[in-house]
């Protein structure tokens, strides 16, 4: 018969393993609504000019749940695709043949030899990186591409039009950011960045995406994912915006982050764009 102490502590590891479950499902979720907001966005899975006969093989850095290495795969199955990531969500054994994941720290630099792939691919990451990380990144980045070949980029920017419940959410995100020393604006400057580092025909774009005004699929997507991303993650930002209640900012953005960013109009910033590594001179 276990001790008061055993029960508690078996107690505890389940709670423990329930909110990283929770977390992770909360991941999945946005994960999932970002891809799908940023393919509608520019059309498609990828928004570079390479041409797909010259596809032979692909990498994605932090490739999260899969979901673009996965439909990617299945658009062109005689590419190889490859992808890293130190916290892989994937499915076991539901994905195509041509997928090779790899569970890894690109922070320490990319396990691959030079000028292997012909395009790479990275969202929703250079957002959340140290500056010194991103640069660094970048640079592992040049020297896996091959010449001639691509790197694009898909990154949310900032909120727009938002309501109280977001502009708290926003709040916390924000002071997180600085404690990281993670500059939220390098992405509007990564043309420029890309171009010092040796790119050519830089190209970034920003989208507005109206999400509160929109009744699509995406948008629906959205809502659910920042509400268990809000709800999940609430003892974080309640503790950085000193915000005391947190039973009540969860039950706020359960019930109430729909409605507000319908009545704000809420708006999601984002930014695309891709770069060319300078082909072999032909003089």
């Amino acid at each position: 018969m276990q001790s008061t102490a055993q029960q508690e502590s078996v107690q505890g590891l389940r709670r423990q393993q329930q909110q990283k479950n929770n977390e992770t499902k909360a991941e999945l979720q946005i994960d999932g609504a970002e891809h799908y907001l940023f393919k509608g966005v520019i059309g498609g899975n990828y928004m570079s000019p390479i041409k797909a006969n010259n596809m032979k093989k692909c990498l994605e850095v932090g490739f999260g749940c899969g979901i673009w290495m996965m439909e990617m795969a299945s658009e062109f199955p005689e590419c190889q695709f490859y992808g890293i990531d130190l916290n892989p969500k994937t499915p076991e054994n539901t994905y195509p043949d041509n997928c090779n994941f790899l569970k890894g720290d690109f922070t320490d630099g990319l396990p691959y030899p030079d000028e292997t792939f012909d395009l790479v691919h990275v969202k929703s990451l250079l957002m959340y990186k140290p500056v010194e990380h991103v640069h660094k990144l970048l640079k592992e980045i040049y020297r896996v591409t091959k010449k001639g070949g691509y790197f694009e980029y898909k990154e949310p920017l900032r909120i727009k039009n938002a309501g109280p419940i977001l502009n708290m959410v926003q709040e916390g995100w924000d002071i997180f950011l600085k404690e990281q020393k993670i500059d939220k604006d390098l992405v509007l400057s990564l043309d420029r960045v890309l171009l010092q580092q040796g790119w050519k025909d830089a190209a970034l774009t920003t989208h507005l995406i109206s999400v509160g005004e929109s009744e699509d699929s995406a948008s629906n997507m959205f809502y659910e994912s920042w509400k268990k991303f809000s709800e999940t993650f609430s003892d974080i930002f309640t503790t950085l915006i000193e915000f005391p209640r947190k039973e009540e900012f969860k039950k706020l953005a359960r019930n109430d982050l729909e409605p507000e960013c319908k009545k704000f109009k809420t708006g999601v910033e984002i930014a695309v764009g891709f770069a060319t590594k300078r082909p072999i001179s032909t003089n």
